[in-house]
């Protein structure tokens, strides 16, 4: 279930991946094609339009390469859903909000998690076990009337007898005491591994979650892609400069996807606990 959560994950961040690469390539495109009108003309030197053809042979790759790992995402999918075909042409995540409080949400994970109430499980059979062994363990009285005849005489009157249980019986009961220890000690040790662990996971997230909300409200704050462009096509820049400057907005988009993929792979871990 979660590997399948995870590959979904990741074909959201192709796609996206795919979507913003496809408007990368229809602008690389039109420089191309602006700086090829523009050395016809004159206007440009062949410097400059090998920079533009440059620029669009990149994206073309890169484009390629995300859409080979989208196609491969989309057969491994495929292939979990027992060769089914799968369409998820999402594009964009809309988490689930993280919980507010921790302490609070493991509680919850806590008692739903298999591993530690088997244990528990375990324990109570053993405690069980221990009462019942304890109970056999008892000496046991017992009382009747008895009539025997000797020769000669007759002797009748009440009986009263002791069982004592064997050694046997006591170790029987120490090794069903010293499993319910181990049980108990493997208990609070898989509690505290399960708490470190959901407690990193947690704190992962939290900080993915404000890096992408960073991100993107830096991005729109400081996007200038179009004044690029209008300085580009009016000549006030070079297209050295335009290269270089919208490489930069680029990287931003890309790491603040990656930011927002990651932040939902820490959820998907987070949420797989309580499966």
């Amino acid at each position: 279930m979660l590997l399948a959560k995870q590959t979904c994950i990741e074909l959201v961040h192709y796609n996206a991946l795919v979507k913003e690469y496809s408007v990368r390539l229809d602008n690389a495109q039109r420089i191309a094609d602006t700086y090829r009108i523009r050395l016809d003309k004159g206007d440009a030197n062949i410097l400059e339009y090998n920079k533009a053809k440059l620029n669009l042979a990149t994206v073309q790759t890169e484009l390629t390469k995300i859409e080979a790992e989208r196609v491969a995402l989309l057969a491994e999918l495929k292939r979990m859903n027992g060769g089914k075909e799968i369409s998820l042409p999402q594009d964009e995540f809309f988490p689930p909000a993280l919980p507010v409080n921790f302490e609070e949400w493991y509680s919850s994970a806590e008692a739903k998690n298999p591993v530690l109430q088997y244990v528990k499980g375990e324990i109570n059979i053993g405690k069980e076990q221990v009462k019942l062994n304890r109970a056999l363990s008892m000496p046991k009285f017992s009382t009747g009337y008895m009539s025997e005849k000797v020769v000669g005489e007759q002797y009748q009157g009440i009986t009263l007898g002791v069982s004592i249980p064997l050694w046997e019986r006591k170790n029987t009961q120490r090794y069903a005491q010293a499993q319910v220890k181990a049980s108990e000690m493997a208990l609070v040790d898989a509690k505290n591994q399960f708490y470190n662990r959901l407690e990193s996971l947690y704190g992962k997230a939290s900080a993915l979650r404000q890096n992408a909300l960073e991100f993107r409200r830096t991005i729109t704050a400081n996007r200038n892609d179009t004044l690029l462009k209008k300085a580009l096509d009016s000549g006030e820049i070079s297209l050295l400069d335009y290269l270089l400057e919208i490489g930069y907005y680029y990287d931003a988009i890309v790491q603040a996807l990656e930011v927002e993929r990651d932040y939902e792979l820490a959820l998907a871990e987070l949420s797989a606990v309580e499966l």
